[in-house]
């Protein structure tokens, strides 16, 4: 199987740099990167995947697929309303921010996350072990999905752009 993934297309400024997980926030055309999305477009895909969540959707729109699959499971992780919107800033202001989070990977999910660490990795893993062995298949989602991916595969993404796209052979 052949598996790419890519990260939907930029929000509009006022979200960019914010903890954005459930919230159905669309793409803003302003910022669509058209050299990008050529080199998506020149690829070919036996079957394409999509989180629910708009921003996704509507990337692949506009990349020109009229068939995709929605699968809930590539989502991005649901973070705490108390996170959900904000920027690294305003959260380092809560009251309940403490310094110690940012020491492990861990600490900082448990803090900002309302789903589980276990229940994000399963979901993504469910959705990875379902797919069909002998295909070239795209999907479009979420940088924390990516990464969960990456990670599950045996590898490591530290930040991934909105349209970027990442290709691994399993």
């Amino acid at each position: 199987m052949s598996l790419t993934l890519i990260r939907h297309a930029s929000l509009g400024k006022k979200y960019q740099k914010r903890y954005i997980g459930w919230s159905d926030i669309d793409i803003d055309l302003n910022f669509w990167d058209q050299t990008k999305a050529n080199e998506i477009k020149r690829l070919s895909f036996d079957s394409v995947y999509s989180s629910t969540l708009i921003r996704a959707i509507n990337t692949l729109k506009e990349l020109g697929f009229k068939e995709f699959i929605l699968d809930d499971r590539l989502k991005e992780v649901a973070f705490k309303d108390t996170i959900e919107g904000k920027s690294f800033d305003e959260i380092s202001k809560l009251d309940t921010f403490d310094s110690k989070f940012l020491n492990s990977m861990d600490s900082w999910h448990r803090f900002i996350c309302k789903e589980e660490k276990s229940s994000f990795y399963s979901r993504v893993e469910s959705f990875l072990n379902e797919l069909p062995k002998d295909k070239e298949i795209l999907i479009c989602t979420h940088a924390g999905v990516i990464s969960v991916v990456a990670e599950l595969l045996g590898h490591k993404i530290d930040n991934i752009d909105y349209l970027e796209m990442v290709k691994w052979d399993i």
